[in-house]
């Protein structure tokens, strides 16, 4: 190859190059969750910043077309919008998991995120609202595995979550290890020392809910008759109910 070959194909190997390159764009910050102090006060909200191929604006079926630098950051504000305020610093995450609760008069905030390292890590946080501090309730990578159960949907996934009493003084923590069974561990929220762990089955995909300060109730989403739900409280014995919501 002469050198005038030599520098045409250099100089058309640049060109290509420079047609793939990927550019990355920084979307404005938006809103991404919302949760209403448990006193009715006043709003928290997360923010979430994040960087996207600018093929996915002008071909969203790009296979380059991807996001990068995940980050959120937590505020309280009016309801109105005014007077935003800080809570914690911009803090990597890759997605919200819908765990957003602000209670305001227990002086914290519970979330649930999954982390944008190679596992995808789950995590659960309760956040101070004067030192904007997370103190971590429970992680683990493997959120994304289905557990797939006989007689349900290929799309059952593992049922997990966190939920605080109406007042914020207890934090129950609840999972299914296996199909139709769930594990209830409830923690003091201030220390969120262990108080205790119970055992119930519920049959279907399950779900949480704490209408009072004195019961959590777990039930069923897809057996609506009978005695489809357990209320528990700690160091009680775990009582069937019926709910529906």
């Amino acid at each position: 190859m002469n050198q005038y070959h030599y520098y045409t194909a250099t100089l058309l190997l640049l060109l290509v190059s420079a047609c793939h390159a990927v550019i990355w764009k920084a979307v404005p910050p938006q809103v991404s969750q919302t949760a209403i102090a448990n006193d009715g006060s006043d709003v928290a909200v997360v923010m979430q910043n994040y960087e996207i191929n600018q093929a996915a604006e002008t071909n969203p079926g790009d296979i380059l077309a991807a996001s990068r630098n995940f980050e959120h950051q937590i505020f309280v504000q009016n309801h109105d919008g005014s007077q935003r305020r800080a809570i914690t610093k911009k803090r990597p995450y890759k997605d919200e998991l819908g765990t957003f609760h602000y209670l305001k008069t227990a002086g914290y905030i519970l979330l649930g995120s999954m982390l944008s390292d190679k596992k995808s890590t789950v995590q659960y946080e309760k956040i101070d609202l004067t030192t904007g501090q997370a103190n971590l309730i429970r992680n683990h990578s493997d959120i994304s595995q289905p557990l797939l159960c006989k007689g349900m949907s290929p799309q059952s996934f593992v049922v997990e979550n966190v939920l605080p009493s109406p007042d914020g003084t207890l934090i129950a923590y609840f999972y299914s290890p296996t199909c139709f069974k769930v594990v209830v561990e409830f923690l003091e929220a201030k220390t969120l020392t262990l108080l205790d762990t119970q055992h119930v089955d519920v049959k279907g995909i399950n779900e949480a809910i704490w209408p009072s300060n004195e019961n959590l109730i777990v039930y069923s989403t897809t057996e609506t008759t009978g005695n489809n739900a357990w209320k528990l409280s700690p160091k009680t014995t775990p009582s069937p109910t019926s709910f529906i919501k």
